[in-house]
């Protein structure tokens, strides 16, 4: 039986350190730029969206807002996951 690449245990170990520390402070992001990513507007939910991410006047970091609406109102558990939408083989 052969063992695990340890490049993969060194990567998840990292994986997970980076999860528990603080984001690196952006610096010289441009100036007075917005993105807009909007969830779809389907017929079968009624689940509707939007990200909004814009940057600060001084070019550090930036300011996102969320929104979503038509989740149900027992906040879940929800029947359908990632893992149900794209299945894997019994190989991974």
């Amino acid at each position: 039986m052969r063992s695990l690449n340890p490049t993969f245990g060194l990567l998840a170990s990292l994986s997970a350190t980076a999860w528990a520390t603080d984001a690196p402070v952006v610096s010289e992001n441009p100036t007075g730029c917005r993105y807009l990513a909007k969830l779809p507007d389907r017929n079968d939910t009624t689940v509707r969206g939007a990200v909004i991410v814009t940057t600060n006047s001084n070019g550090t970091g930036a300011d996102v807002q969320v929104s979503i609406s038509g989740l149900p109102s027992d906040g879940g558990p929800f029947g359908k996951h990632a893992r149900h939408l794209l299945p894997r083989t019994r190989r991974g």
